[in-house]
């Protein structure tokens, strides 16, 4: 070994060899190796770095994804049907609002068709609110009018009807029983209920003479029947007022055939008289004559209140229903289908305006005119773009989230943002939007596309920007965490170097969230004060 480094020394340059020898380089070398051992020995006395102090703090989980900005509305805007450009009523890099024009053909054809439906809706519309209203303030107060004068000349008529009816007994009664007292003889009791009479007169007509007893017998029990009606007359009411003057009108025309009967056998001609017969048969025949024309006056009387009765029933019944037309002048099928027409026309409105839109092109949301590419008079075909528009809500980020993943990234966490085109240190605000649950498998790999949106507009952010997105799926403040190199795994436990004194023990731990900053929470097994080797 000896000779090695005299060998190696001699294959020196003599000027270093020179050197090596000098006092100099002698003291030089000494003090930097005495400096070496100070420094070593200093060292030994310090603790190694990689002992941590255990403390309590935060342990973070992230999902790291890429991504590129877009707009969060973007829309290609083309016509239903096909035309000529009319308007254009913006230009590119214009901000349009919600509904505002943006572009229109010419239509005029198809404004005035709207326009003729909505006019013929409402004609149909008035037309079914006055059949819901009924008729005209004035023409039911018309009615009303009408329907009360005829009520009050019927209650008149009935009045008056209800007093003939008692005055006409009271006549008949005094005709037949005082008047032709004489001219029939009475045999019997007086009401009973088979009286019997004969002729007070011989007669000529003697073929004849059964019929007038007859009728004067069947007369006698009708004045009864007539009279015990009487009794009830006050307490009628108007269809039991009618109902009797009815039946009056029977007795009224019996009498009256009674007293031309009698008036037939009674005849001043018979040879039969001669002196004081002859004078009795002519005072009979000149009282039943008398007789026989105020009945005949009375039954006039009688048929004219009656017929007048009747014709005022007819106006009353009439002016009440008039005015219940007046007051109800359509029925609920009449209503119907006039709601039926208003409905169809309605549809016709709708349709022409329908027609007429398509013609229209408005902004679908607010934002901002990216591309107009025709120009006005141009013939267009449907469904082709002719105008482009961005929404000016915040911008969003379309990621694709690995399966890996997707069980720690739920809808509302919060993220941060850093884009390609800009420091790392330039950070923008967002949130997760959406998650779609269907995944699209990609290289054997599901992913789940997702958003996540900005929380705040920014100029700065233009869409295709590349964006990197850190996702904070969950975060634990407070919690004792050591470093993940720190954790040794062993036969399905997980251990930890705990410094005892100058003694390394082997510490079981158990461990909670695992975080995305190379942190681990420690559930059990350490303490805060304790110290740990992380290597």
């Amino acid at each position: 070994m000896k000779r090695f480094f005299t060998k190696m020394y001699l294959k020196l340059p003599l000027k270093l060899r020179n050197l090596l020898k000098s006092k100099k380089f002698i003291v030089a070398f000494g003090i930097m190796f005495l400096l070496i051992v100070f420094i070593s020995i200093k060292n030994s006395n310090k603790k190694p770095e990689d002992i941590i102090t255990v403390e309590k703090g935060i342990v973070i989980q992230e999902v790291s994804l890429t991504g590129t900005v877009e707009p969060t509305k973007n829309i290609d805007y083309a016509f239903d049907r096909s035309g000529r450009i009319d308007k254009i009523y913006v230009k590119t890099g214009d901000l349009a609002k919600e509904n505002d024009l943006l572009i229109s053909l010419d239509n005029d054809d198809l404004y005035s068709q709207y326009q003729q439906a909505l006019a013929s809706l409402k004609i149909q519309q008035i037309k079914l609110d006055n059949y819901i209203k009924g008729s005209r303030t004035e023409d039911l107060q018309i009615a009303q009018n009408q329907y009360d004068d005829a009520k009050q000349k019927l209650d008149i008529s009935y009045k008056n009807m209800n007093s003939l009816l008692s005055s006409s007994y009271n006549s008949i009664e005094k005709i037949i029983v005082d008047d032709l007292n004489n001219v029939f003889n009475y045999m019997g009791v007086w009401n009973t209920e088979t009286p019997e009479y004969s002729q007070s007169f011989k007669t000529c007509h003697n073929v004849n003479i059964n019929s007038p007893l007859l009728l004067r017998k069947n007369f006698e029990t009708s004045l009864s029947d007539w009279k015990s009606q009487l009794t009830y007359l006050s307490s009628l009411d108007k269809d039991g007022i009618y109902n009797t003057s009815l039946k009056v009108k029977e007795y009224l025309d019996e009498a009256y055939n009674l007293l031309v009967s009698v008036n037939n056998i009674i005849d001043p001609n018979c040879s039969l008289y001669s002196g004081v017969d002859l004078t009795n048969i002519q005072t009979h025949k000149t009282n039943t004559l008398a007789a026989q024309t105020s009945i005949e006056t009375l039954r006039n009387t009688f048929l004219q209140s009656k017929s007048s009765l009747d014709s005022l029933i007819i106006s009353y019944n009439s002016a009440k229903q008039n005015l219940e037309i007046k007051k109800n002048p359509y029925t609920p099928d009449d209503i119907l289908t006039q709601e039926a027409i208003v409905a169809q026309s309605q549809a016709s409105v709708n349709n022409a305006l329908a027609n007429y839109n398509k013609t229209i092109l408005r902004a679908p949301f607010s934002g901002k005119i990216t591309k107009v590419i025709p120009e006005i008079g141009d013939i267009v075909s449907a469904n082709k773009p002719v105008i482009s528009l961005i929404g000016d809500d915040n911008y969003q980020i379309k990621v694709n989230i690995s399966e890996s993943d997707i069980a720690k990234v739920k809808i509302n966490n919060t993220a941060k943002v850093t884009l390609d085109a800009y420091s790392y240190d330039t950070v923008f605000l967002a949130k997760v939007v959406h998650i779609d649950l269907s995944a699209t498998i990609t290289d054997g790999v599901a992913r789940y596309s997702s958003i996540i949106k900005f929380n705040e507009k920014d100029d700065r952010i233009m869409p295709g920007m590349t964006a990197n997105i850190d996702v904070l799926t969950s975060e634990k403040k407070d919690v004792i965490s050591v470093p993940n190199r720190a954790i040794i795994s062993k036969d399905n436990k997980k251990f930890i170097k705990v410094l005892n004194g100058k003694e390394v023990v082997l510490t079981n731990i158990i461990t909670g969230m695992r975080g995305s900053d190379g942190n681990t929470e420690v559930i059990s097994g350490l303490k805060v004060g304790d110290q740990i080797v992380s290597k």
